[in-house]
């Protein structure tokens, strides 16, 4: 799947982003207001790219 994030253009990718990160929210029933990327990582929900 990663090497056919290279063929996205740079809007996609940020989309897709945004989803990852709402999708993990829902999975882990976090506040809808967690909107800190640093705090996803912390919680090693989210691999830094």
């Amino acid at each position: 799947m990663a090497p056919l994030l290279y063929l996205m253009n740079a809007h996609q990718r940020r989309i897709l982003y945004r989803a990852h990160c709402r999708l993990l929210k829902i999975l882990f029933r976090l506040p809808e207001r967690v909107r800190n990327t640093r705090m996803l990582l912390e919680l090693d929900l989210l691999v830094a790219h």
